[in-house]
């Protein structure tokens, strides 16, 4: 692709005006995969989360890594409670904090929903090599960065000039 194509190509439609439609699209597939588990969309990632973490996963964790406020967090591991697939345990390193684990139930609903995901990723990447997927992984990755520099610098009310902009 020409440079001049190039430029015209970002100057068309812009990294945000792409990406948006293709996260839309995946929060779409993973609140279908939740329902299908018979899970809410935030309900499953919470499971995802403490099932990544069999050691367990205090509140104060579980809202940083979902980017949730506690009350939200708080609300979808006490219906996991009542469900029996999240149990709560004293943190033996913070008196004050407790840890959230998953029951026997609650690791049987995430092996299984780990089961699908890697099943839909095999089916979706096949004929991808791993220097393309490599290749998008960097791509989505600076650019996704970029994004959060430069939220953090509107934040600092700092410029966002077009001559500061680095080529990925």
């Amino acid at each position: 692709m020409s440079k001049e194509h190039d430029a015209g190509a970002k100057s068309e439609v812009g990294a945000f005006d792409f990406l948006m439609p293709l996260f839309t699209q995946c929060d779409k597939i993973y609140s279908d995969m939740a329902k299908r588990h018979s899970e809410s969309y935030m309900g499953m990632w919470v499971l995802e989360e403490i099932g990544e973490h069999p050691e367990g996963v205090t509140q104060k964790h579980l809202c940083e890594a979902l980017h949730s406020p506690k009350q939200t967090v708080n609300s979808l591991v006490s219906a996991h409670v009542r469900r029996g697939l999240v149990e709560t345990k004293p943190n033996s390193r913070d008196g004050r904090s407790k840890l959230h684990v998953l029951t026997e139930e609650g690791k049987a609903k995430f092996d299984a929903i780990r089961s699908d995901e890697e099943a839909l990723e095999a089916y979706s990447l096949e004929g991808v090599s791993e220097e393309e997927l490599a290749l998008v992984r960097r791509i989505l990755t600076d650019v996704t960065n970029r994004f959060a520099e430069g939220v953090a610098k509107l934040d600092a009310g700092e410029s966002l000039a077009e001559g500061e902009a680095q080529a990925l």
